[in-house]
């Protein structure tokens, strides 16, 4: 039984995750499964702090843990006083606490090749469950049966493109999977999980061809030419057929970032030079303090950090993104798990710009993240 926790584990996030789909979102059996796995995690976390010797990257994580943390039991005490006090450190909680669970199954060993396998298709088939789960959710409130609209599950699809990396003993399996991780991104009319899908299999494309024999070599070419013409036909198809994907497009053609993107952020830069104090430039102004700016989130990292936590916050952060692009970039090993921690770092660090990261991480990029940085010293 303990062997196979990890299945557990990740099984028990795949179905909370589920939540706002085919079943209702904040419901008591979900908030049971949340509080289960964050006492486990958080068991996790103190264990591998005291017991491992860990790489640099969580020196980078424990740090921005230990700020979110802090800020947001000033927002539980009431010390900060903005909306949904209680949201801010369960999500950003729900969201980085795995990388710890998964690091700590690894180094117990109870990732086995065959568990990997299994583990990828569970996010996978997850991952599509959830896709049409939030379509049948938009059936259930559209008058007209409209399906046409922006699917925010089209991001869960990228970092599975880094756990797919991880099945090394199957090319062509993981470039079947990887031609349906871009399929999703696309009918989800997400510009953003579009455009980072494409660069994460550019990456790998890119990255899979070194070492190879020419013949090899020959045959990848060949498979990327014909996902590209694929690719495209979708595009092409899914534009012709999706009024609320041609908004976005249109958005684009004009310069415009769209969902009114640069008010939001107009607004923010100018709340931050203009309308706080020395001491609030400095530390922020409290967890969640941007709906009070605003109606909504920065939908920018860095905007939504620099509000809330100041000039100390972007520092972290800083900290954070340094250190973990060191652990995948700078060792200048070509192991396929060097390529899964570049893959989730590409993923995760685009997002910074135009959409919320940290607080929105996969369970398929956790357990990338926890597997791959408990192995990696294997292969060095």
């Amino acid at each position: 039984m303990i062997q196979h926790q990890v299945i557990i584990y990740a099984l028990g996030w795949s179905v909370y995750f589920l939540q706002g789909g085919f079943f209702p979102q904040g419901g008591l059996f979900t908030k049971i499964i949340c509080l289960l796995l964050l006492l486990l995690s958080f068991y996790h976390f103190i264990q591998v702090n005291l017991n491992y010797k860990l790489p640099k990257y969580f020196i980078g994580l424990n740090v921005l843990l230990g700020s979110f943390f802090l800020y947001g039991m000033m927002a539980l005490f009431g010390v900060t006083t903005h909306p949904l006090p209680n949201e801010y450190l369960k999500s950003i909680l729900v969201s980085m606490l795995p990388i710890y669970s998964f690091f700590f199954f690894t180094k117990k060993g109870y990732l086995s090749e065959k568990k990997i396998t299994i583990l990828v298709f569970v996010f996978f088939v997850f991952s599509i469950i959830n896709y049409y789960g939030k379509i049948y959710t938009r059936l259930l409130v559209s008058l007209r049966g409209d399906i046409d609209f922006t699917n925010n599950s089209g991001y869960l699809f990228v970092p599975l493109i880094a756990a797919f990396s991880l099945l090394k003993e199957n090319n062509v399996l993981q470039y079947a999977l990887m031609s349906v991780c871009l399929f999703f991104s696309i009918q989800s009319s997400k510009r953003g999980a579009i455009i980072i899908c494409v660069t994460c299999l550019f990456w790998f494309f890119v990255n899979d061809l070194q070492g190879k024999s020419i013949k090899q070599k020959m045959g990848v070419i060949f498979f990327i030419l014909i996902a590209a013409i694929f690719g495209y036909i979708l595009f092409d198809k899914h534009l012709s057929e999706s009024y609320a994907f041609q908004r976005k497009i249109q958005e684009l053609e004009d310069g415009r970032g769209g969902n009114g993107r640069e008010d939001i952020y107009s607004t923010f830069i100018d709340y931050q030079w203009n309308g706080t104090t020395p001491l609030q430039f400095l530390f922020g102004s409290g967890a969640n303090a941007t709906l009070d700016v605003s109606t909504t989130y920065a939908h920018n990292d860095w905007l939504e950090i620099a509000v809330n936590q100041g000039l100390l916050g972007v520092f972290v952060y800083i900290l954070y993104w340094t250190l973990f692009y060191r652990e995948a970039f700078v060792k200048k090993d070509r192991t396929m798990i060097k390529l899964a921690l570049q893959l989730v770092f590409i993923d995760y660090f685009m997002r910074t710009f135009f959409s919320m990261s940290y607080e929105a991480m996969t369970t398929s990029a956790t357990f990338v993240l926890g597997y791959c940085l408990a192995k990696e010293d294997e292969y060095e």
